[in-house]
């Protein structure tokens, strides 16, 4: 999770170290990113722990799946957000060239 999150950081200081843009368009792309990147993290962790607590429920084993859950939702965000930032720097590195 750290890795993936400096790697965004990283992609967003070297898009923030180019001269500025005069058109909104790029304003409106980065934060279409970010709501992206939000909706990887979101999705994923209501998701699996809804279903964590679901299983709780029907094992009667009270935070064992709701746990198990949370974690596998943080590595399935992870994996999302590392593949997104690396079609990103893809993406720029072709404008660039």
């Amino acid at each position: 999770m750290v890795l993936t999150v400096s790697a965004v950081v990283l992609y967003t200081i070297r898009i923030m170290d180019k001269p500025p843009n005069q058109s909104s368009g790029s304003v409106l792309a980065m934060l279409g990113i970010v709501w992206t990147i939000g909706f990887m993290v979101a999705v994923p962790l209501v998701g699996f722990a809804l279903l964590g607590r679901y299983a709780d429920k029907a094992f009667n084993s009270s935070p064992l799946f709701f746990l198990s859950g949370v974690v596998v939702s943080i590595i399935v965000s992870s994996i999302l957000i590392f593949r997104k930032t690396m079609q990103l720097m893809h993406e720029a590195e072709k404008r660039q060239e």
